[in-house]
């Protein structure tokens, strides 16, 4: 008896909960011990926040009570629907697709209607419902009491590179469609259908130009930043000033945590200025 007051009252209501997959880790890791720190496919934890707050904000502006959460997460819901944001990765590349999980049988007619209205937009199909374990036994289903429904949903495969490139530019969309979805699903906000993006003004992100750096020799201190870039699309264009062999050798620092530490732009910094990159 007691321990069920407990449960009850450590029990938080909202209409909705969005949690970003793998946002969080792994830094909040250490924390979470009886959960794997699984990192996710590779760009999965910065891609998976931005289509969560998305769908949350505009949720929000409508009047639904929404539970915005990372991956990790202490305590108990009672909501309407809860979904769980995550985007796939998969060996070899573009072996896999978009895909649904759920724990109750009855949310299969729920994870239907998100199939056929995301769907009529995405052209890469899916996999089978609950097709892996990861799907099926989702570790934070049992923290979540759903009334209509509550679900893993994969946007895609990041590793495949005609799905990446699809997606890109349309992680702002899925956040307002997944919205409408939501609002439609739980009966409250009257978030109206986001027009199909091909349809839409919405143009990919424009980066400045920059002109090629004259570095000096003496090492990294001396090298602008701003001339290195600081966002992961000026990395490509920089590396392709490389001999062939050494974009082979240093490809693998192209990932969003070795530019965020400052090691990618300390590697680029090193081998245009003639010192060494990661002293």
């Amino acid at each position: 008896m007691i321990l069920t007051l407990l449960l009850v009252a450590n029990t938080l209501t909202y209409d909705v909960l969005i949690s970003a997959g793998h946002e969080g880790r792994p830094a909040r890791c250490a924390r979470f011990p009886k959960h794997h720190c699984n990192l996710g496919a590779a760009g999965e934890r910065y891609w998976t926040p931005i289509v969560a707050d998305a769908a949350t904000a505009i949720l929000r502006k409508h009047g639904v009570t929404v539970a915005r959460l990372p991956a990790d997460f202490e305590g108990n819901y009672k909501v309407d629907a809860a979904v769980f944001i995550h985007f796939d990765g998969a060996s070899p590349p573009c072996s896999s697709a978009a895909s649904i999980g759920y724990a109750k049988k009855s949310d299969a007619v729920v994870a239907n209607a998100w199939r056929k209205l995301y769907g009529s937009y995405w052209p890469f199909g899916f996999e089978p419902d609950n097709f892996t374990v990861g799907l099926r036994e989702y570790y934070a289903y049992k923290q979540v009491e759903a009334r209509d429904a509550a679900m893993v949903i994969e946007l895609g495969e990041l590793t495949c590179p005609a799905q990446h490139a699809w997606l890109g530019h349309k992680l702002q969309w899925e956040g307002e469609l997944l919205a409408y979805f939501l609002s439609r699903l739980i009966g409250r906000g009257g978030v109206p259908n986001p027009a199909p993006f091909t349809s839409r003004s919405q143009t990919p992100r424009q980066y400045p130009p920059r002109q090629t750096p004259v570095l000096a020799r003496s090492g990294c201190n001396r090298c602008p930043m701003e001339a290195l870039g600081q966002d992961i699309g000026d990395a490509p264009r920089m590396l392709a000033k490389l001999p062939r062999s050494e974009w082979i050798m240093h490809r693998s620092f192209l990932t969003q945590d070795a530019l965020r530490s400052g090691l990618l732009r300390r590697l680029l910094c090193g081998l245009f200025a003639g010192g060494d990159p990661l002293s």
